[in-house]
Order: structure tokens, then C-alpha cells, then sequence
């Protein structure tokens, strides 16, 4: 008789938020493919594997339920789960009260996981949320920024966002060279919603790092840049940073394999697709690639193979998981494959070096440690049971294609940045004209920060001004018209002086004879043809008698005559 491993596999089945990424119908048959490839190396020769399985269904309390009745009544050898972060903390306290091997995968980020003195009998192949943070710190220091801000949303509850909020938190007091300068949970996810929001995070940030439910399934992502681009939010001041496990960035699997743009609705394309993309083109992601690394066809071929299986013994799941959504393998089955893999060669060590201990967790998490090649790539695993990871930098390139500018390989709190371009204005900024954005406008969020337009300082001191030269032009003028006005009625008055009109004129009636004045023979004839008096005033009174000529032509008298005849 063979000697027998007891796993327990916890799964999930049917959780909302959960399924793409851990469901038992297009998951589980991936253990059954890590020990066929065991005995397919000759590992473990004359070992068999017996499995149970058992649902956790991202329940705490069903999880720690589970895992005391079978440490207690089952004596298990191994326990390959929990997959996500809330029963993971349980089981693996009860893991280690019962000293009992655990190694777990996928949803489970949480950094309080990675803590080797308080969970020192636990092996973790998922990619945790500190990773992330990390990455995410190595991206702010590669271009010059310190300080962002948060925004992050519970719908869906799939414990993404708290966990990466708390991460973060953690990473910022550990190195203490970058600030978060603000947190906000989005609790209205309606387009007035987020635009508060926005309104919010852009006076206290233009590094911006919103947190929506995994996978970008809801549309979230595609809602906020489209509130973004509506409302002046993706000028080439703001950076978006999207940090996101489970993810392609921007490739958004559907239920049918295929992928679409996550400015591309998910019924459908719509017009307002276009309206979005401004805001992606100035985002960056940082994404694990769903755990596939750069692998392509083979993981294709992983995941066939996977649904394939889940048909077959031990698993026989026909009308079960003959439904559309169960035709494409899910997201972590390839991590579930590493975990038993990786357990696997551990228990090889083991029997190696220390064959009575395979079941003493404390030992047996040292045999752990190495390097070997999972399905997505190389796995590392650090000397204090966690994983560290290759995460991936993408953003948009000219043509609105996804693009690895960097990578970035985590190792517990230090990271080595590897960039992809050489030219970053193009690579990197090429949306923002080739210009890399500060982490503070020069005049501050909100305009504060620039010395203040003097014109506007001291409108209602300009405007007076402006006033007063304005009435004192106005006056001015009245005052010279006036000037003019009345000069030219002086004249006119000292012209009336001496222009007599002809009609107000008479002829004088003449002498009789003893009035004739006595002339001298000698006199010449007089040229005066004819003699006229003043007519009477207004008064009645006579003024004077002159002697005046009669032309025949009107003579013209110049402004030089004029002044001459006032002053005679």
C-alpha cells in the first residue's frame, strides 16, 4: 500500500465577486494536473495524493468551522487554501495551533499574511497587496513623485480595496518617503457621486489612486474617467494609478474568453466609449497579469486543459458546469496548480532531509523556500514563506494599445525596477505632449500657490480709477465745448457791434433848402449815392446816422477782416 498525503482544498463555489477568479467548477481539476506532473518528474515516487475538498465560500466563520474539524478529526497533512483574505486569517491561526502545513492562493493579499513569526507554519503563492504597494512606491520614486491620494469604493465587498488601503498605509509608515495625502471611500457610484469626489481628491492631489472591485467587470473604472473627461479631470496635470491584482489592465476578460478595452461598455461598444479613453490615456496600471506573466499560448492550453478535467473523474462535473461561464478556467486555477506543485517539492525535501517532520508545520515551511517554474513563469519563494512577484507597469501607447513600459521583481520590502523604453517622453508621456506631470501644479491644487493677478487683487480699486480718468476725460470735454461755445458767442456778440443790417436801415429825409450847406464851386461832386439812418432800437431810441454804399455783389468779410472791424 502506497503511503497517502491528505490535502484539504478549500474552494469557493457560486460567490459573488469571486467566481471568475477562484470557482471550484473551473479550478479545482488544476490539483489533479500539479500531481499528475509530479509523478510525471518522478517526484515522490510511491506517494499518493488523497483529496478533500470542502467550501469555504469566503466565510470566516464556515472556514474556521471547517478547518478545526478536519485538523481534529481528519489528520490532514496539508491544507491548499483559503482563497480569500477574511477566512484566510482564521485558518491560518488554526494552522498554526495545530502546527499543520498551509500553503495558500489566489484572492488571499492581504500583507497581514505575510507576517512568518505570527504564521510561521504558511506558504503563500498568491501575489499579495504589499507586493503591490511596494511596486507602487518604486513608480512614484522612478518619476519624481511623493505625495497621491486615495479613492476607493466596497461595491462588490471583495475586500480588494480595504486590504490595499491598509497596505499601503503599512509601506508609507515603513519608508516614510512618500505621503498620502488623503483617503476617501466612494460611497455613491452614480456620476454625481464621483464627481464629488473628484472634486474632492483634485484639491488635495493630481496623483490619483482610485480602487474599484476587482477585474473592472462593473464598469466602475470606465464611469470615472468618463465623469473625469466630462468635468475637466484628465488635463495633463492628473495621473491616474490603478494598482490591481487579478488584472490585465487594460484587457477586460468577459464570460466568453474574449477581451474588450475598458473604455468599451460591457454590453457593448456605446458613443460614449470615446469620451473615456482621454482618461485612460492618462493612466497607469500595475497589474500581475492575472498570474500569467508573459506566458501566452501555453497558459491557453493550461486552461483548456482545466475544464477539460473538471468532466472527468474525481470531479465529473457535466451539467453542472456545462454553462457558458464554466467554459473558460478561472483566473488563479494556475496559482492552485503552483500550490500543490510547490507542496510537492517541499514534501520531497522533507523526506529527504527530515522524513519524520513532513506534518510538523514549523519544520516543514523552511522546505518551502526555492525557485521553480510554475505555470505562469518562475515562482520565488522568500525565506519567510511569501511569494515574491513579477508586477507589470502598463500604460497606453500612441495608438491606444497597452504597453509594459517596466517590471518590477518584489522581494519582501525591496524591489529591482527593470524599464522597457528608452525614450520615456514618448513611451510614457506621449498623451502629455512628452512632458512628465509634477505630483503638485506649480500654483498648488488650487491656485493658491501663484502670486495673485494684481488686476483682480484690486478690481474695485482699477475700476474706480478707471472711473474717475473717465469722468475727468468726459469733463474735458464738456469743459473745452463749452470754452469753444462761448468764445464763439462773444465773437458773435462783438460782431453785432458793428454790422449794421441793411434792413433795419432807412434813408435819411432830406433838407429843404435853407438846410443845404453851401458848397464851393470848386467842390467835386460827392460819390455817395444814397444816405440811410439806423433804424430805431428796441427802445424807440436812435442810435446814429451813417453814411452807407449800396453794392451790387455781397462782399465777403474773412475772420482777419472781423477782428479788425471789433477792434476799430
Amino acid at each position: 500500500m502506497h503511503p497517502t498525503t491528505a490535502v484539504l482544498l478549500f474552494l469557493a463555489t457560486n460567490v459573488e465577486g469571486s467566481s471568475p477568479y477562484i470557482s471550484y467548477r473551473t479550478s479545482a481539476s488544476a490539483a489533479s494536473i500539479a500531481i499528475d506532473r509530479i509523478k510525471r518528474e518522478n517526484r515522490l515516487t510511491g506517494y499518493d495524493f488523497k483529496f478533500t475538498i470542502l467550501y469555504d465560500q469566503c466565510d470566516e466563520n464556515l472556514a474556521a468551522g471547517n478547518a478545526i474539524k478536519l485538523f481534529r478529526d481528519y489528520n490532514v497533512d496539508v491544507l491548499i487554501g483559503p482563497t480569500t483574505n477574511i477566512p484566510a486569517i482564521p485558518v491560518f491561526t488554526l494552522a498554526t495551533y495545530y502546527n499543520t502545513p498551509i500553503v495558500t492562493w489566489g484572492m488571499t493579499s492581504s500583507a497581514t499574511l505575510d507576517d512568518a513569526s505570527r504564521y510561521p507554519t504558511a506558504g503563500i503563492i498568491s501575489i499579495g497587496s504589499r507586493s503591490l504597494a511596494v511596486t507602487f512606491r518604486e513608480v512614484m520614486l522612478e518619476y519624481g513623485w511623493d505625495q497621491f491620494v486615495y479613492a476607493y469604493s466596497l461595491e462588490g465587498d471583495d475586500e480588494k480595496c480595504e486590504t490595499m488601503r491598509d497596505d499601503f498605509q503599512n509601506m508609507i509608515a515603513y519608508y516614510g518617503d512618500i505621503v498620502l495625502s488623503y483617503t476617501i471611500q466612494i460611497m455613491d457610484h452614480s456620476e454625481a457621486g464621483l464627481l464629488a469626489v473628484l472634486k474632492d481628491v483634485s484639491t488635495r492631489g493630481r496623483i490619483i489612486v482610485p480602487c474599484f472591485h476587482e477585474g473592472n467587470t462593473r464598469g466602475l473604472h470606465r464611469r470615472w474617467m468618463l465623469v473625469a473627461a466630462r468635468n475637466g479631470f484628465v488635463t495633463d496635470e492628473y495621473v491616474y494609478i490603478i494598482p490591481s491584482l487579478r488584472s490585465k489592465g487594460y484587457a477586460i476578460q468577459q464570460d466568453d474568453g474574449s477581451y474588450r478595452y475598458p473604455w468599451v461598455d460591457s454590453t457593448g461598444p456605446q458613443p460614449s466609449d470615446h469620451e473615456a479613453i482621454p482618461g485612460f490615456q492618462r493612466s497607469i496600471f500595475i497589474v500581475d497579469m492575472q498570474g500569467q506573466g508573459k506566458i501566452g499560448s501555453n497558459y491557453s492550453v493550461f486552461e483548456d486543459e482545466v475544464i477539460r478535467r473538471m468532466k472527468q473523474p474525481p470531479y465529473n462535473c457535466t451539467d453542472a458546469c456545462s454553462a457558458q461561464e464554466y467554459q473558460h478556467a478561472a483566473t488563479y486555477a494556475g496559482q492552485l496548480h503552483d500550490a500543490v506543485y510547490l507542496y510537492g517539492l517541499a514534501m520531497e525535501r522533507v523526506l529527504i532531509t527530515a522524513p519524520t517532520q513532513y506534518r510538523n508545520g514549523t519544520q516543514f515551511a523552511q522546505y518551502l523556500v526555492g525557485t521553480f517554474t510554475g505555470v505562469g513563469g518562475p515562482i520565488v519563494i522568500d525565506d519567510s514563506g511569501g511569494r515574491s512577484p513579477t508586477l507589470f507597469v502598463l500604460t497606453l501607447d500612441a495608438n491606444n494599445t497597452s504597453s509594459i513600459i517596466m517590471t518590477v521583481d518584489v522581494d519582501q520590502q525591496s524591489a529591482e525596477v527593470t524599464k522597457l523604453y528608452s525614450n520615456e517622453a514618448t513611451a510614457v508621456w506621449y498623451h502629455r505632449k512628452g512632458i512628465r506631470p509634477p505630483d503638485e501644479p506649480v500654483c498648488g491644487y488650487t491656485g493658491s500657490k501663484c502670486p495673485a493677478n494684481v488686476f483682480y487683487e484690486n478690481m474695485g480699486w482699477f475700476i474706480a480709477a478707471i472711473i474717475v480718468i473717465l469722468l475727468t476725460i468726459l469733463g474735458a470735454i464738456l469743459a473745452f465745448v463749452y470754452l469753444f461755445y462761448a468764445k464763439r458767442q462773444e465773437v458773435e456778440r462783438q460782431n453785432a457791434l458793428w454790422q449794421i443790417p441793411y434792413k433795419s436801415m432807412m434813408t435819411v429825409a432830406k433838407k429843404g433848402k435853407g438846410e443845404h450847406s453851401m458848397r464851393s464851386i470848386s467842390s467835386v461832386p460827392s460819390t455817395i449815392s444814397s444816405t440811410r439812418s439806423s433804424t430805431l432800437s428796441e427802445n424807440e431810441v436812435e442810435i446814429e446816422k451813417v453814411a452807407a454804399r449800396k453794392y451790387t455783389i455781397r462782399t465777403l468779410f474773412d475772420n482777419k477782416i472781423c477782428a479788425n472791424m471789433r477792434q476799430m
